[in-house]
């Protein structure tokens, strides 16, 4: 399987190294990002200072927090059942549990928390509650974040026991995941605060997983530097737009390269991007002052070979591109103050930190017999005497032309010089493109589901078998054909704005290209 992969900001770090460390066992060598980043002021990793260790039995844990992971119960049934490691827990805590399991269902994420007598081997004990069996694998993130979570509400909780997950125990899989789950939910960002307002991180310093193996600390170093990349992508999205800059954006690329030895990067300023005719891409970052001017960024990972015979393995090759529009005003098209979220518009190169993101985990993780290529066309989208207007005309780097309708319609028309690069120099098997690119997603699918968008079935399939590998929600939305022909412009090859017909827009635009050169053969996307 090439990937399985998902298209929103947190997850695509967690599932792209996820999915593709399943075509090779990882190397263990630690390979991190810097404290600090030219320009780009990241958090301090707190949660390099959490220990994941193993300890014996139930019975013999002592620390200051137990988590009990339970199964839900059966239709009429009132509590969750008392039997292996949670009777275990039982017995040590002299019926303590039997009394919090008595109403507890287990349903997923839930939980059930009791504070003991000071006489007790622990000061608290928890119930959590993985849902039903065929659906307990995703929650195991849940199951980290809610054990450490534990030292945010209270501080003095700096050791927390987990008991092994009911009929699996504690596999490499599962120990990542609780891994994952506990590391991300120690991220605390106090970069732009300063006195009172400085949040304290939490306590902990140790997760105990009961009953593991004598070291789980492999398994575990894989969630750990998920986790690290995961945080670079909350780094870049939290920080605004006068510090997260395009050329700060370049800056952090060239970080990663020199992070890894099987990374490179080139980035593209505006001369370069004039030579290779991204008009399309070029119309947008036109307006920006220079400064803040076009940054074209390309990194690629080589991963090692898994086998000394050079060639013996099959080499996947991938590209992800990030939109990375670090301010979007809108242009001339403003928008508006109210409704128009203009204040938080630094969001909107969520696409290009989650595939940075992304590229920090798979290049620590060294994931072997994989090609993975990271673009993002970096760019502002201000209005100045420089700036797009209305009505222009521009010219993408394969030659099509585009009316630009709406200037705040401006992401389609980065990735589109994006998309056009990826297939001419990469030559890859899928193209996955992360973007902000519309409110109408929002609209539609609320906050919590991101929309996926394939010209290809058994693409979306593993898209989608990523994202609930990792429990988060997708939902496949429609390529109609029909509506083609609201994207024709009178005097132009396309317009840039019909209603949210984006994606439609951007395989007219480049797609159509790539099949008819390539005589059937396209990347998937």
């Amino acid at each position: 399987m090439l990937l399985r992969n998902v298209c929103a900001s947190r997850v695509l770090v967690s599932a792209a190294a996820f999915a593709l460390r399943s075509q090779g066992a990882t190397r263990s060598r630690t390979v991190t990002m810097s404290a600090a980043v030219a320009n780009v002021p990241l958090t301090s990793p707190v949660s390099d200072n959490v220990n994941i260790i193993s300890c014996g039995d139930v019975g013999s844990f002592r620390g200051d927090a137990l988590v009990l992971p339970v199964y839900g119960v059966d239709e009429g049934e009132t509590g969750v059942k008392v039997e292996g490691a949670v009777a275990d827990a039982d017995a040590a805590l002299d019926g303590a549990v039997s009394e919090l399991a008595a109403d507890f269902k287990g349903g997923a994420g839930k939980s059930s928390v009791v504070r003991l007598s000071t006489n007790s081997p622990v000061r608290k004990v928890a119930l959590f509650g993985l849902g039903k069996a065929d659906e307990s694998a995703t929650n195991l993130a849940k199951l980290g974040a809610f054990a450490a979570g534990l030292s945010k509400s209270d501080k003095t909780t700096k050791v927390v026991g987990i008991a092994p997950l009911p009929d699996r125990g504690w596999d490499d899989s599962a120990v990542d995941g609780v891994a994952r789950g506990a590391l991300e939910a120690c991220y605390v960002d106090n970069r732009f605060r300063t006195g009172d307002n400085v949040a304290d991180p939490p306590a902990l310093e140790s997760i105990a997983l009961i009953g593991a193996a004598e070291s789980p600390q492999a398994a575990a170093d894989a969630g750990r530097k998920i986790a690290r990349g995961v945080a670079l992508a909350r780094d870049l999205v939290g920080a605004p737009a006068n510090v997260v800059t395009p050329r700060a954006l370049a800056d952090v690329a060239y970080e990663l390269r020199d992070s890894s030895p099987f990374v490179s990067c080139e980035v593209l300023d505006r001369a370069a991007c004039e030579e290779r005719n991204m008009g399309s891409y070029l119309g947008v970052a036109n307006g920006a002052a220079d400064e803040r001017g076009a940054q074209f960024i390309h990194l690629t990972y080589e991963g090692p070979a898994s086998s000394p015979d050079e060639g013996s393995t099959p080499r996947a090759s991938l590209v992800l591109i990030g939109k990375g529009l670090t301010y979007d005003s809108g242009g001339y098209n403003l928008k508006p103050s109210q409704g128009g979220m203009i204040e938080l518009m630094k969001f909107d190169m969520g696409g290009a930190a989650a595939v940075l993101g992304t590229a920090s985990a798979i290049a620590a993780l060294e994931i072997p017999d994989v090609t993975v290529h990271v673009i993002v066309a970096a760019c502002e989208n201000m209005v100045s005497a420089d700036s797009m207007r209305p009505g222009d005309i521009l010219t993408a780097s394969n030659g099509k032309t585009i009316e630009v309708i709406n200037t705040d319609a401006e992401g389609r028309l980065t990735l589109a010089d994006a998309l056009v690069y990826a297939e001419k120099e990469c030559n890859p098997q899928a193209i996955i493109d992360v973007a902000t690119l519309t409110g109408a997603c929002i609209v539609a699918l609320g906050d919590d589901v991101a929309g996926l968008f394939s010209s290809d079935d058994a693409l979306a399939r593993e898209l989608d078998d990523a994202a609930k590998a990792v429990d988060e929600k997708m939902w496949r939305m429609p390529l109609v054909a029909e509506y083609n022909e609201a994207l024709k412009s009178k005097i132009a090859d396309l317009k840039n704005a019909s209603g949210s017909l984006l994606l439609l827009f951007l395989l007219l635009l480049v797609l159509s290209r790539v099949m008819t050169r390539k005589a059937g053969r396209r990347p998937r996307w």
